[in-house]
C-alpha cells in the first residue's frame, strides 16, 4: 500500500490555503493534505462553516471514485454521525406527490422524512430527536429504520419473497422501490441500484437477508442473470492502472455486465488487446452490483 495515498474513510487534516473561482463550478477551496497534494472543496455546501484560509480544517475521505478523484467532507460544527439531536418540525411538505415530514436543521437547511415514519404528525415547531445516519456536502442524512423493513424473525441467510408494490421518495427526493410481505410488512430499496433489473409492479421478488455492520438486517434481491457461485463470461470494456480507495495500486479491467454497472477486477497488466472477454466466479452480489473473482472457473 503507497504511504503517501489518503484511505476512504478515514480523517485527516487540511490546510485551508485560499479559495479560487472556477469555471462552472463557482467558488471552491484548495486544500493541501498532509501529503502535500492539493483538492479543491465546493465552498456552497459548506456555508456556515467558517471554513478561512490560513486555518485547518478535518476531513473524511468520503469517496474515491474510479478515476481516482477524492470527495473530502469537513467536520460539521455542530453534528456528528451516529448521535441523536433534536431537528424542528416545519410542517407536512407534498412537493414529492407523498405526504412528508419537512425538518430544518440548526442551519437552516432543510430534509424531508416520508410522513409513515411517524406514529403521529408532529406539532409545527416541535422538536423531534432524529439520529443523524452521515453528513454529505453539509446536509445530515437521518437515520431510517424503516428502511430494514420488519426482518427480527428472519436470520441471515434466510431468503424471502416480496410484491413490489411502487416507488417513494426519502430525504430530499431520493427514490426507493417499496415491496411488501403477505403480512404487509414494507420494504425499500434504493432504486438507483436496482434502476436496471426490469421490475414492475408486482414483480414477485426473491430476496437474500443480510446483515451490515451496525448489525441491521437488510435485503439483498435475486440478480436477474447472476447467481453467486457460477461463472459467466465477461465482456471487457477496458483495462487501466489505478489506485483503489484503500490505496491499493493495480492494473484494473473493467468489464460490462448484465443489468446494471460496471464490475472490476486486478489484472497483472494491460494484457493481450486481442482479448475482448474473460470467465469470472460471481462470488456474491452488492446493491445489484456483481463482485466478482477471476480465478476458480
Amino acid at each position: 500500500m503507497a504511504q503517501n495515498r489518503l484511505i476512504r474513510g478515514k480523517e485527516y487534516p487540511f490546510r485551508i490555503e485560499k479559495s479560487v473561482n472556477v469555471a462552472g463550478e463557482g467558488e471552491v477551496l484548495v486544500l493541501t493534505d498532509p501529503f502535500g497534494i492539493r483538492h479543491l472543496l465546493p465552498a456552497g455546501y459548506y456555508r456556515g462553516y467558517d471554513l478561512k484560509p490560513g486555518t485547518t480544517v478535518t476531513c473524511r475521505v468520503d469517496k474515491i471514485n474510479c478515476s481516482g478523484r477524492i470527495y473530502l467532507e469537513p467536520h460539521h460544527p455542530f453534528y456528528s454521525a451516529g448521535n441523536i439531536y433534536e431537528f424542528r418540525f416545519i410542517g407536512l411538505d407534498w412537493a414529492v406527490g407523498e405526504a412528508a415530514c419537512l425538518f430544518k436543521d440548526i442551519m437552516g437547511k432543510e430534509f424531508r422524512l416520508p410522513a409513515v415514519l411517524f406514529q403521529r404528525i408532529p406539532e409545527p415547531g416541535e422538536m423531534i430527536p432524529l439520529e443523524v445516519e452521515r453528513i454529505r456536502k453539509g446536509r445530515v442524512e437521518i437515520f431510517i429504520p424503516l428502511l430494514y423493513g420488519s426482518l427480527k424473525n428472519h436470520p441471515v441467510g434466510s431468503r424471502i419473497m416480496l410484491t413490489l408494490t411502487g416507488e417513494v421518495s426519502m430525504q430530499d427526493a431520493r427514490r426507493y422501490f417499496r415491496l411488501e410481505d403477505t403480512e404487509g410488512n414494507r420494504f425499500y430499496l434504493r432504486r438507483k441500484y436496482f434502476r436496471d433489473y426490469g421490475w414492475k409492479d408486482g414483480n414477485r421478488l426473491w430476496c437474500e437477508v443480510r446483515e451490515d455492520e451496525k448489525g441491521m438486517r437488510y435485503i439483498e434481491p435475486d440478480h436477474p442473470v447472476y447467481i453467486p457461485g457460477r461463472c459467466y463470461p465477461f465482456r471487457i470494456i477496458g483495462i487501466e492502472r489505478m489506485t483503489s480507495p484503500a490505496g491499493w495500486e493495480g492494473w484494473v479491467a473493467e468489464l460490462e455486465v448484465s443489468h446494471g454497472r460496471s464490475a472490476y477486477i486486478p489484472v497483472d497488466g494491460p494484457g493481450d488487446p486481442e482479448k475482448t472477454e474473460v470467465v469470472c466466479r460471481v462470488r456474491e452480489v452488492v446493491r445489484g452490483r456483481p463482485q466478482l473473482d477471476s480465478a476458480g472457473c
